[in-house]
């Protein structure tokens, strides 16, 4: 601090009257020196700023030229919300309540994110395929898959889960999960019986395990002539028959057949199961038909008989 001593004196009729006074003037603090380590951050990051001065003990921290009620220390952290340009300055005070003019203004640039960046394409593959995904959104200039890192916007993937992370250049955004799944875990046909006699009914039911959306069921039966499987209605029309009788079939996962009198023996049945992405499996079954005895005919010597006779 510097003394300052003011007088002032008055004169009257050759009588003088003099007075003094002391001020003291305490100095102002530096202007400060306000620096950012975060010049550049994404919307929801916090900005990083520090001001220095000789002889300060607080500051005033303003961005935009509004003043941040409550902060007064040397360093300053804030959440930017919002993309855009912030502009931060700050003056210093001493002890003497004295207070600085104001610093250079330090810019704080905040970019938003990518907007969502959401992946399409194929959710069930076939067996040994791979399913071919692509990242979409926004304001999009790298990309970094979960899959060995690929950094295309497409990739091609084999069954499993996925994210891409995307970046404009200084934010990152990552996706949801995509869940790729392998088609047709497990197929197989579950017969009503495997061994029966001619004329009787057999359900078949194809059960398949894992699989997804839509699927197409054809039977088949092997012809015993060629060893080629053929439609099941197609052989039984070949022997003459009229479905309504003995099928019940519309490519569906269930089918009721009348085992007539020509299937007699070994028969393999197959279902093949189809998707509308093309993806197909197969199952067989074998059943057994086995020839009905005749009608037995029973003849009696004598029809009427009295208690304790016999009769042939």
């Amino acid at each position: 601090a510097e003394v300052n001593i003011f007088g002032v004196s008055v004169e009257f009729g050759g009588c003088v009257a003099y007075d003094t006074i002391a001020i003291n003037v305490n100095a102002v603090p530096s202007v400060p020196t306000v620096t950012t380590t975060t010049a550049t951050l994404c919307a929801g990051g916090q900005a990083v700023l520090n001001a220095q001065s000789e002889n300060a003990v607080s500051y005033n921290w303003y961005i935009n030229g509004v003043m941040i009620p409550g902060e007064n220390l040397a360093t300053l952290i804030v959440n930017l919300d919002q993309a855009g340009t912030y502009n931060f300055y700050a003056s210093a005070n001493n002890a003497s309540g004295c207070t600085s003019a104001v610093s250079d203004i330090a810019t704080v640039t905040v970019k938003a994110a990518p907007s969502l960046v959401t992946i399409t394409g194929n959710n069930v593959i076939c067996e040994g395929a791979a399913a071919h995904l692509t990242a979409s959104g926004s304001d999009i200039t790298s990309y970094l898959w979960s899959y060995q890192n690929k950094t295309t916007q497409s990739v091609d993937v084999p069954a499993g889960v996925y994210t891409v992370t995307v970046s404009n250049g200084t934010c990152q955004a990552v996706s949801e999960s995509f869940t790729v799944e392998q088609f047709g875990a497990d197929l197989q046909i579950t017969a009503s019986a495997t061994n029966v006699c001619a004329g009787d009914h057999v359900t078949l039911q194809a059960d398949a395990d894992g699989w997804t959306g839509n699927v197409d069921y054809q039977w088949y039966i092997t012809d015993p002539n060629t060893n080629i499987p053929t439609l099941v209605r197609d052989y039984l029309r070949t022997l003459g028959f009229d479905l309504e009788s003995l099928l019940t079939i519309d490519n569906s996962s269930i089918v009721d057949v009348k085992l007539v009198t020509e299937l007699i023996g070994l028969n393999n049945f197959t279902v093949v199961a189809t998707t509308t992405g093309g993806c197909s499996k197969e199952a067989h079954v074998e059943i057994n038909v086995n020839p009905r005895p005749g009608t037995p005919s029973l003849t009696v010597a004598d029809p009427v008989i009295c208690a304790g006779n016999q009769t042939v």
